[in-house]
């Protein structure tokens, strides 16, 4: 029996066709959408390593920029430090959330909440980091 093109198929017929049924075709769909999901936070991890080592001078592209840290060199790398660190714990948290509650990966009200959960965490931890050096450096003075 010689079979038409897979793409001609719906995605009910393509499980009925391979091994596993339904079950490898949600695995496929979930696994691409996990992707997705997932790819935010490792670019947001890959963002915040740089910040967190000290690797990123003061300069105006890159890096947690605000009128004090653009004049006080030690205070750039101090509150790129501490931005690189808040970015990182809340993208484990969002990762860490995403794979938890299955309601956030088994369904498209759920996938758009965990973006917004992670585009969250990224504005909290950036609010958390200019309220931390401001604090300190109020007090410093």
């Amino acid at each position: 029996m010689v079979l038409p093109p897979l793409e001609l198929f719906s995605l009910q017929e393509k499980a009925a066709l391979l091994p596993g049924g339904l079950f490898v075709s949600k695995v496929r769909l979930n696994g691409s959408i996990m992707f997705i999901l997932l790819a935010f936070p490792v670019i947001a991890t890959l963002y915040a390593l740089p910040l967190l080592f000290g690797w990123v001078g003061p300069n105006p592209i890159y890096g947690f920029r605000n009128d004090r840290t653009r004049t006080n060199r030690a205070l750039w790398y101090r509150a790129n430090r501490a931005a690189g660190l808040a970015v990182l714990i809340a993208m484990a948290c969002c990762v860490a959330l995403e794979f938890s509650i299955p309601a956030l990966r088994n369904s498209k009200a759920g996938h758009l909440s965990s973006v917004l959960i992670q585009i969250s965490a990224i504005v909290i931890a950036n609010a958390w980091t200019t309220f931390r050096i401001l604090m300190q450096s109020r007090a410093r003075r």
